[in-house]
Protein backbone atom coordinates (compact mmCIF):
# COMPACT_ATOMS: atom_id res chain seq x y z
CA UNK A 1 0.00 0.00 0.00
CA UNK A 2 1.50 3.28 -1.34
CA UNK A 3 1.91 6.52 1.40
CA UNK A 4 -1.75 8.06 -0.14
CA UNK A 5 -3.30 4.80 -0.11
CA UNK A 6 -2.34 4.59 3.80
CA UNK A 7 -3.33 8.65 4.28
CA UNK A 8 -6.88 7.52 2.80
CA UNK A 9 -7.68 4.59 4.44
CA UNK A 10 -6.69 5.95 8.05
CA UNK A 11 -9.33 8.84 6.78
CA UNK A 12 -11.87 6.32 6.32
CA UNK A 13 -11.20 4.57 9.81
CA UNK A 14 -11.46 8.25 11.11
CA UNK A 15 -14.49 8.64 9.44
CA UNK A 16 -16.15 5.65 10.99
CA UNK A 17 -15.42 7.38 14.96
CA UNK A 18 -16.75 10.19 16.72
CA UNK A 19 -16.42 13.59 15.16
CA UNK A 20 -14.93 13.97 19.08
CA UNK A 21 -12.50 11.38 18.71
CA UNK A 22 -10.85 14.25 15.86
CA UNK A 23 -8.14 16.26 17.81
CA UNK A 24 -8.69 19.66 18.43
CA UNK A 25 -5.28 21.87 18.97
CA UNK A 26 -4.32 25.61 19.09
CA UNK A 27 -1.49 24.84 16.62
CA UNK A 28 -0.54 21.53 15.76
CA UNK A 29 0.65 19.27 18.66
CA UNK A 30 -0.44 22.16 21.04
CA UNK A 31 -3.31 23.08 23.53
CA UNK A 32 -2.79 26.14 24.68
CA UNK A 33 -3.81 29.26 23.08
CA UNK A 34 -2.01 32.47 21.89
CA UNK A 35 -3.10 35.48 22.20
CA UNK A 36 -1.17 37.38 19.41
CA UNK A 37 -2.70 38.78 15.96
CA UNK A 38 -1.18 36.27 13.92
CA UNK A 39 1.70 33.31 13.88
CA UNK A 40 3.60 32.71 11.28
CA UNK A 41 6.62 29.63 10.76
CA UNK A 42 7.89 27.66 8.38
CA UNK A 43 6.52 24.42 7.66
CA UNK A 44 10.15 22.66 8.20
CA UNK A 45 9.81 23.68 11.81
CA UNK A 46 6.66 21.29 13.10
CA UNK A 47 6.63 18.95 10.60
CA UNK A 48 10.20 18.01 10.48
CA UNK A 49 9.10 17.21 14.10
CA UNK A 50 6.57 14.69 13.24
CA UNK A 51 8.46 12.71 10.56
CA UNK A 52 6.79 15.46 7.60
CA UNK A 53 3.21 13.90 8.63
CA UNK A 54 0.54 15.70 10.18
CA UNK A 55 -2.54 13.30 10.99
CA UNK A 56 -5.59 14.70 10.32
CA UNK A 57 -6.93 17.04 12.99
CA UNK A 58 -8.56 20.73 12.92
CA UNK A 59 -8.57 23.96 15.03
CA UNK A 60 -11.73 25.41 16.06
CA UNK A 61 -10.76 29.30 16.05
CA UNK A 62 -8.02 29.46 13.87
CA UNK A 63 -7.84 30.47 10.22
CA UNK A 64 -4.49 28.68 8.55
CA UNK A 65 -2.81 29.60 4.90
CA UNK A 66 -0.21 27.20 3.83
CA UNK A 67 2.14 28.25 1.07
CA UNK A 68 4.63 25.70 -0.34
CA UNK A 69 7.63 27.26 -2.34
CA UNK A 70 9.16 23.83 -3.31
CA UNK A 71 8.43 19.77 -2.33
CA UNK A 72 4.90 18.31 -2.88
CA UNK A 73 2.48 17.51 -0.71
CA UNK A 74 -0.50 15.23 -0.43
CA UNK A 75 -3.35 17.05 1.83
CA UNK A 76 -6.70 15.27 3.01
CA UNK A 77 -9.24 17.81 3.93
CA UNK A 78 -12.96 17.20 4.80
CA UNK A 79 -12.45 13.51 4.01
CA UNK A 80 -11.11 13.92 0.41
CA UNK A 81 -7.55 13.49 -0.88
CA UNK A 82 -6.14 16.40 -2.65
CA UNK A 83 -2.60 16.58 -4.18
CA UNK A 84 -0.62 20.19 -3.90
CA UNK A 85 2.46 21.03 -5.89
CA UNK A 86 5.24 23.37 -4.84
CA UNK A 87 4.08 27.33 -5.34
CA UNK A 88 0.62 26.77 -4.52
CA UNK A 89 -1.42 27.84 -1.33
CA UNK A 90 -3.93 26.20 0.49
CA UNK A 91 -6.78 28.18 3.13
CA UNK A 92 -8.10 26.29 5.37
CA UNK A 93 -11.06 28.04 7.76
CA UNK A 94 -11.62 26.67 11.39
CA UNK A 95 -13.03 23.40 12.33
CA UNK A 96 -12.31 22.22 8.54
CA UNK A 97 -10.45 18.21 9.57
CA UNK A 98 -7.04 18.80 7.44
CA UNK A 99 -4.21 16.42 7.25
CA UNK A 100 -0.88 16.36 5.34
CA UNK A 101 2.22 14.26 4.55
CA UNK A 102 4.90 16.28 3.38
CA UNK A 103 7.60 15.10 1.05
CA UNK A 104 10.93 15.72 3.05
CA UNK A 105 12.79 19.10 3.12
CA UNK A 106 9.57 20.63 2.01
CA UNK A 107 9.26 24.51 2.12
CA UNK A 108 7.30 26.94 2.70
CA UNK A 109 5.51 29.23 5.31
CA UNK A 110 2.10 28.19 7.43
CA UNK A 111 -0.03 31.08 9.06
CA UNK A 112 -2.34 31.12 11.63
CA UNK A 113 -4.80 33.46 12.03
CA UNK A 114 -7.85 33.77 15.19
CA UNK A 115 -10.80 34.04 13.71
CA UNK A 116 -11.48 36.97 16.00
CA UNK A 117 -9.05 39.11 13.83
CA UNK A 118 -10.46 37.95 10.32
CA UNK A 119 -13.06 40.98 10.55
CA UNK A 120 -9.99 43.27 11.68
CA UNK A 121 -8.30 41.93 8.39
CA UNK A 122 -11.20 41.86 5.92
CA UNK A 123 -12.98 45.06 6.85
CA UNK A 124 -16.79 45.43 5.03
CA UNK A 125 -14.53 44.72 1.73
CA UNK A 126 -16.79 41.17 0.46
CA UNK A 127 -14.06 40.10 -1.71
CA UNK A 128 -11.60 39.72 1.31
CA UNK A 129 -14.59 37.93 3.26
CA UNK A 130 -14.69 36.07 1.36
CA UNK A 131 -11.43 34.49 1.15
CA UNK A 132 -12.39 33.58 4.86
CA UNK A 133 -15.33 31.65 4.46
CA UNK A 134 -14.51 28.33 2.40
CA UNK A 135 -11.32 25.99 1.88
CA UNK A 136 -9.51 26.91 -1.30
CA UNK A 137 -6.50 26.29 -3.21
CA UNK A 138 -4.84 28.93 -5.22
CA UNK A 139 -1.50 29.47 -6.69
CA UNK A 140 1.18 31.78 -5.37
CA UNK A 141 1.99 34.98 -6.44
CA UNK A 142 5.43 36.98 -6.07
CA UNK A 143 3.72 39.80 -4.16
CA UNK A 144 2.00 36.59 -2.00
CA UNK A 145 5.24 35.11 -0.91
CA UNK A 146 7.11 38.30 -0.45
CA UNK A 147 4.44 39.65 1.67
CA UNK A 148 4.60 36.36 3.89
CA UNK A 149 7.78 36.72 3.97
CA UNK A 150 7.59 40.19 5.76
CA UNK A 151 5.07 38.71 8.20
CA UNK A 152 7.20 36.15 9.02
CA UNK A 153 10.13 38.52 9.78
CA UNK A 154 7.51 41.65 11.53
CA UNK A 155 5.96 39.27 14.21
CA UNK A 156 9.29 38.68 16.03
CA UNK A 157 10.08 42.66 16.36
CA UNK A 158 8.76 44.51 19.41
CA UNK A 159 8.06 47.72 17.79
CA UNK A 160 5.46 50.06 19.14
CA UNK A 161 3.13 49.95 16.11
CA UNK A 162 3.49 45.84 15.91
CA UNK A 163 -0.09 44.86 16.09
CA UNK A 164 -0.86 47.89 13.35
CA UNK A 165 1.36 46.62 11.14
CA UNK A 166 0.75 43.04 11.13
CA UNK A 167 -3.14 43.43 10.57
CA UNK A 168 -1.60 45.85 7.39
CA UNK A 169 0.33 42.68 5.68
CA UNK A 170 -2.16 40.74 6.76
CA UNK A 171 -4.61 42.67 4.93
CA UNK A 172 -2.34 42.97 2.12
CA UNK A 173 -1.81 39.31 1.67
CA UNK A 174 -5.41 38.69 1.91
CA UNK A 175 -5.54 41.45 -1.10
CA UNK A 176 -2.73 39.17 -3.14
CA UNK A 177 -5.30 35.78 -2.37
CA UNK A 178 -8.36 37.79 -3.49
CA UNK A 179 -6.84 38.87 -7.13
CA UNK A 180 -5.79 35.42 -7.91
CA UNK A 181 -9.50 33.95 -6.97
CA UNK A 182 -10.35 33.19 -10.82
CA UNK A 183 -7.62 30.82 -10.72
CA UNK A 184 -8.97 29.14 -7.34
CA UNK A 185 -9.79 25.50 -6.70
CA UNK A 186 -13.14 26.14 -4.13
CA UNK A 187 -13.69 23.49 -1.96
CA UNK A 188 -17.41 23.86 -0.45
CA UNK A 189 -19.13 21.92 2.45
CA UNK A 190 -22.86 22.84 2.43
CA UNK A 191 -22.81 22.21 6.81
CA UNK A 192 -19.95 24.46 6.49
CA UNK A 193 -21.35 27.44 5.00
CA UNK A 194 -24.15 27.12 7.33
CA UNK A 195 -21.89 27.00 10.27
CA UNK A 196 -19.31 30.06 8.71
CA UNK A 197 -22.82 32.15 9.24
CA UNK A 198 -22.92 32.09 12.28
CA UNK A 199 -19.09 31.86 13.09
CA UNK A 200 -19.67 35.42 11.22
CA UNK A 201 -22.51 36.57 13.43
CA UNK A 202 -20.95 35.21 16.79
CA UNK A 203 -18.04 37.65 15.88
CA UNK A 204 -19.80 40.52 15.24
CA UNK A 205 -22.54 40.05 18.47
CA UNK A 206 -20.52 38.17 20.89
CA UNK A 207 -19.88 40.84 23.30
CA UNK A 208 -23.70 41.75 23.17
CA UNK A 209 -24.98 39.02 25.58
CA UNK A 210 -26.89 37.73 21.80
CA UNK A 211 -28.53 34.25 23.21
CA UNK A 212 -28.70 30.84 21.08
CA UNK A 213 -32.21 31.78 20.37
CA UNK A 214 -31.04 35.10 18.84
CA UNK A 215 -29.02 33.56 16.59
CA UNK A 216 -30.93 31.33 15.62
CA UNK A 217 -33.80 33.72 14.60
CA UNK A 218 -30.82 35.30 12.62
CA UNK A 219 -30.00 32.91 10.78
CA UNK A 220 -33.90 31.62 10.16
CA UNK A 221 -33.06 28.24 11.30
CA UNK A 222 -34.67 26.74 15.00
CA UNK A 223 -32.33 26.98 18.22
CA UNK A 224 -32.37 23.13 18.06
CA UNK A 225 -30.83 23.19 14.12
CA UNK A 226 -28.38 25.54 15.25
CA UNK A 227 -27.47 23.69 18.26
CA UNK A 228 -26.95 20.27 16.30
CA UNK A 229 -25.32 21.47 12.97
CA UNK A 230 -22.62 23.24 15.77
CA UNK A 231 -21.94 20.09 17.38
CA UNK A 232 -21.82 18.42 14.27
CA UNK A 233 -19.30 20.50 12.63
CA UNK A 234 -17.79 22.63 15.18
CA UNK A 235 -17.41 19.94 18.12
CA UNK A 236 -19.20 22.40 19.92
CA UNK A 237 -22.33 24.07 20.95
CA UNK A 238 -23.23 27.54 20.46
CA UNK A 239 -23.16 29.08 23.67
CA UNK A 240 -19.56 27.37 24.03
CA UNK A 241 -18.56 28.26 20.68
CA UNK A 242 -19.71 32.39 21.59
CA UNK A 243 -18.06 31.84 24.98
CA UNK A 244 -14.35 30.95 23.72
CA UNK A 245 -14.82 33.83 21.25
CA UNK A 246 -15.34 36.05 24.99
CA UNK A 247 -12.40 34.59 26.21
CA UNK A 248 -10.07 34.69 23.34
CA UNK A 249 -10.76 38.25 22.95
CA UNK A 250 -10.70 39.10 26.65
CA UNK A 251 -7.41 37.05 26.39
CA UNK A 252 -6.20 39.53 23.99
CA UNK A 253 -7.19 42.68 25.62
CA UNK A 254 -5.12 41.84 28.60
CA UNK A 255 -2.00 41.10 26.86
CA UNK A 256 -2.08 43.85 24.55
CA UNK A 257 -4.08 46.98 26.12
CA UNK A 258 -3.85 48.80 29.22
CA UNK A 259 -7.36 48.69 30.11
CA UNK A 260 -8.16 47.89 33.65
CA UNK A 261 -9.77 44.10 34.32
CA UNK A 262 -13.38 45.71 34.76
CA UNK A 263 -12.87 47.70 31.18
CA UNK A 264 -11.86 44.71 29.63
CA UNK A 265 -15.12 42.35 31.09
CA UNK A 266 -17.11 45.27 29.93
CA UNK A 267 -15.89 45.34 26.41
CA UNK A 268 -16.45 41.18 26.01
CA UNK A 269 -20.38 41.92 27.45
CA UNK A 270 -20.11 41.43 31.35
CA UNK A 271 -21.11 44.50 33.34
CA UNK A 272 -20.09 42.60 36.42
CA UNK A 273 -16.47 42.75 36.70
CA UNK A 274 -16.55 39.88 39.68
CA UNK A 275 -18.48 37.76 37.47
CA UNK A 276 -15.85 38.44 34.16
CA UNK A 277 -13.00 37.08 37.00
CA UNK A 278 -15.08 34.10 37.86
CA UNK A 279 -15.74 33.29 34.14
CA UNK A 280 -12.28 33.53 33.04
CA UNK A 281 -10.52 31.65 35.97
CA UNK A 282 -13.02 29.30 35.20
CA UNK A 283 -11.95 28.75 31.65
CA UNK A 284 -8.39 29.46 31.46
CA UNK A 285 -7.59 28.08 35.39
CA UNK A 286 -5.93 32.16 36.34
CA UNK A 287 -7.29 35.27 36.89
CA UNK A 288 -7.89 37.96 34.73
CA UNK A 289 -4.91 40.03 36.51
CA UNK A 290 -2.63 37.02 36.75
CA UNK A 291 -2.76 36.33 32.99
CA UNK A 292 -1.60 39.88 32.83
CA UNK A 293 1.45 39.59 34.42
CA UNK A 294 3.09 36.54 32.34
CA UNK A 295 2.57 39.59 29.32
CA UNK A 296 3.74 42.41 31.55
CA UNK A 297 7.17 40.35 32.69
CA UNK A 298 7.82 39.34 29.16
Amino acid sequence: MDISSQIWHFWNMLQDQSAAKIPTYSLYGESVEFPDILHCEPIADRAGLHDWHIAPHRHLNLHQIFLITSGHVQMNIDGKAYSMPEMMIVSIPPHCVHGFTFEKQTKGMVLSIPAVEIANITGADLALIEIFQSTKIIPATDKFVATLDEINQEQHLASPARASLLRSLATQLTCHLAASAETQIQLVNPLHAKVTAFETLARTHFAKSWKVADFARALGMSPTHLNRLCREVLNQSPKEYVLALIVLEAKRLLAYTKEDVATVGFRVGFEDPSYFSRVFMRETGQSPRAFRTVYELG
